[in-house]
């Protein structure tokens, strides 16, 4: 899935199993079948709404093809101000600060 912007390398899957009996669908426990729900979080501001609504169709599709059919399929993105979270001790905000300051300037016309 390519939808969002982000780096691969600052991508961070975590999967978490359910046990049988304990997701609910409808207020009820689902038995006799399965679903899944996907979580992300991303950085506040960096996706537009189209390329937020492209993940969700995405990761929804790739869940039902992944795991067959589903009673609901939830996908939630989480967006988190950039100095609210971030990597090895770094916050995405220090981050994308960075690397901005990494970017040489253009030289000026003559």
């Amino acid at each position: 899935m390519s939808a969002l912007k982000n780096s691969s390398a600052r991508t961070i899957v975590h999967i978490n199993p359910v046990p049988a009996g304990s997701y609910y669908v409808d207020g009820r426990p689902l038995t006799g079948g399965r679903d899944a729900h996907v979580e992300a979080s991303i950085t506040l501001g960096t996706n537009s709404a189209g390329e937020k609504a492209a993940f969700i169709a995405e990761a929804g599709a790739l869940l039902t093809d992944v795991l067959g059919p589903l009673a609901r399929c939830g996908v939630a993105l989480h967006e988190l101000h950039p100095e609210s979270y971030g990597y090895h001790g770094v916050t995405q905000f220090d981050h994308y600060r960075g690397a901005a300051a990494a970017v040489p300037e253009a030289a000026p016309h003559r």
